[in-house]
């Protein structure tokens, strides 16, 4: 895998976790374009940029109450950019 050989430095430090593994999280939109590889890359086409409408937000961790405390901020953080904050 392309991945496992690659030399970027700052993916070095999550390679290990799917090292070796048959399978791992691919998180695709309907087309098939790859958007993220949690928790090893972010896709380039999911990007933000000043006119982006519509987001997708995902956390990936080991503790659900963890996940959903980092979801929930973010989600709050980003809800003052809104017409209606939630």
């Amino acid at each position: 895998m392309f991945l496992l050989k690659c030399n970027e430095s700052h993916l070095k430090p999550y390679l290990p976790i799917i090292a070796g593994k048959e399978r791992y999280p691919v998180i695709r939109d309907s087309n098939g374009i790859v958007l993220s590889m949690p928790p090893i890359i972010n896709g380039e086409h999911s990007k933000i940029h000043l006119g982006t409408r519509n987001i997708f937000i995902e956390a990936t961790a080991t503790d659900l109450q963890k996940a959903v405390i980092v979801l929930d901020t973010v989600v709050t953080l980003f809800s003052q950019y809104c017409e209606k904050p939630f």
